[in-house]
């Protein structure tokens, strides 16, 4: 659970040790009707396309165009595969899982930028991809969350793309990292993320302190939240005793 704890040595390093950290909580591969990936589409990041077991070519699904989470500097496919199947599967949907540029190397608005170029192709290539462009949600975790929201508020200033509904899953909101929950347990260091990490990833994605109050960084802080899309929000409530990063027994599996 040491995963997203600031790096003491390289960023290669870091990266290794969160994709190794991740495997043993991940969930088993369900079977899925099929899976590809689509590469070199022009100004598009890499894009995973996983179709439900439910898919028939002549019938349109409704999609989901997801984002990972990890600070905008972590994470990849292959931790996230097991939850977009089952996703699919749970939600009859086509997910497209979004391969973003991480910072620092690529910092904001590279990662926003690809997210809009990801939604703007599934929408102009709906019908390529078995889906119904009136039925594509956004969804993400945590710095997913934030770029799916930010997104979808670009989206409503310029008309388009459609998105049908929100999916954010303990998303970021907002830079301030002096708020009451933050004051209160951001300084614990036996959180699994406190505001030290969350220092850090915006360090990272924003090295520009001032730009972190732009909207399509911190969407709570956008003068009109009105016409957006049907929202659904997950937050995350753990009892303060199961905050911690304590060891699994061994043969022990983690709460789901």
């Amino acid at each position: 659970l040491d995963a997203i704890t600031p790096p003491r040595g390289n960023l290669d390093t870091l990266r290794a040790h969160h994709a190794r950290t991740r495997r043993q909580f991940l969930a088993p591969i369900e079977p899925v009707h099929s899976i590809f990936h689509i590469h070199g589409a022009p100004g598009v990041p890499k894009l995973s396309v996983l179709r439900p077991t439910l898919y028939e070519t002549e019938k349109l699904l409704p999609a989901t165009v997801f984002l990972h989470g990890g600070g905008w500097t972590l994470g990849a496919f292959e931790s996230y595969e097991p939850f977009c199947r089952q996703l699919a599967n749970a939600t009859g949907s086509i997910v497209i899982w979004v391969d973003y540029r991480l910072a620092p190397e690529h910092p904001f608005p590279a990662a926003f930028d690809d997210t809009r170029a990801a939604l703007r192709w599934v929408h102009d290539n709906a019908l390529r991809l078995g889906v119904d462009e009136n039925r594509i949600m956004l969804g993400g975790d945590s710095a997913g969350g934030n770029l799916a929201a930010v997104c979808a508020l670009r989206a409503r200033d310029l008309g388009g793309p459609a998105i049908a509904a929100q999916v954010l899953v303990y998303p970021v909101t907002d830079c301030d990292l002096r708020t009451p929950a933050y004051v209160e347990h951001g300084p614990n260091e036996d959180l699994l993320l406190g505001a030290r990490e969350m220092a850090w990833f915006f360090d990272q994605y924003v090295p520009d302190a001032a730009a972190r109050s732009n909207p399509e960084v911190s969407p709570l802080r956008a003068r009109d939240l009105s016409g957006l899309p049907p929202r659904n929000h997950r937050r995350r409530r753990v009892r303060p005793a199961a905050r911690r990063r304590a060891p699994l027994r061994r043969g022990a599996q983690p709460r789901r």
